[in-house]
């Protein structure tokens, strides 16, 4: 019988999000310098948007929304796309799914006209995490898999693990199945390894850890509690 123990998530939201030092000002700067190239301002900008995604949606939705009317301008599809993919965002985190979703369509929509898999990828992901949020898991799984599908392609290891262990996830909570999450998880833990990601690491093992668990298998479930705990203090993170 399953004991519903909390199984761990962190999907990283494909928004190329910059630090919290982020310079704000500087980067006003370069947006409103019209002598600088159109790049450069529209990294300028969209910088801007992801550095206020967590806490404050409606200045990333400002932003966004300059960044997109300027790339429709110029016809840019690439920096359209992006634009997007962060007022997607911005509405999952406000729980308004339905048009968090449809602002990721409009973004595939565009990426399938450049070709552009990586990113593609990357939004698939940020959908499948909104229909995940809405306990539409098999929607979800459907999402996930094409980003890691994309992610394998493009040879984004990082981004097939993270794929990897959403999936997994998303098994566990919608039917418990236990070897379908284990089988994910391990796919997860060789890229880790490979990669020597401490942090997607510490991640597997505690969910590893939750599985065993729930499998009754106590000593490999304490086994896996400890290897993910030893990563957390050596990583600095409380939390964790």
């Amino acid at each position: 019988m399953r004991t519903c123990h909390a199984i761990l998530l962190a999907i990283a939201l494909k928004c190329s999000a910059l630090s919290a030092q982020v310079n704000t000002d500087s980067l006003w700067q370069i947006w409103n310098d019209k002598v600088q190239h159109d790049t450069a301002r529209l990294n300028a900008v969209q910088g801007l948007a992801s550095a206020y995604l967590h806490h404050s949606p409606d200045s990333t939705r400002m932003y966004a929304l300059l960044e997109l009317e300027f790339a429709r301008k110029r016809n840019l599809l690439k920096w359209q796309s992006r634009a997007l993919n962060i007022i997607g965002l911005t509405y999952r985190f406000q729980s308004e799914y339905a048009t968090a979703l449809d602002y990721f369509e409009k973004s595939i929509a565009l990426l399938e006209k450049t070709g552009d898999r990586n990113y593609m990828s990357a939004v698939y992901g940020n959908m499948g995490g909104v229909y995940r949020l809405q306990s539409n898991f098999p929607r979800a799984i459907e999402c996930i898999k094409k980003s890691l599908l994309l992610a394998e392609e493009t040879g984004d290891r990082k981004r097939a693990a993270d794929a990897n262990v959403s999936i997994a996830i998303m098994y566990y909570d919608d039917t418990g199945a236990l070897d379908k999450s284990l089988e994910y998880l391990q796919k997860a833990l060789r890229v880790y390894e490979d990669l020597n990601n401490r942090n997607g690491l510490a991640l597997v093992y505690g969910n590893l850890s939750t599985i065993y668990l729930d499998m009754g298998n106590l000593d490999t479930a304490l086994f896996f509690n400890e290897k993910s705990l030893t990563l957390q203090k050596t990583l600095g993170d409380l939390y964790g």
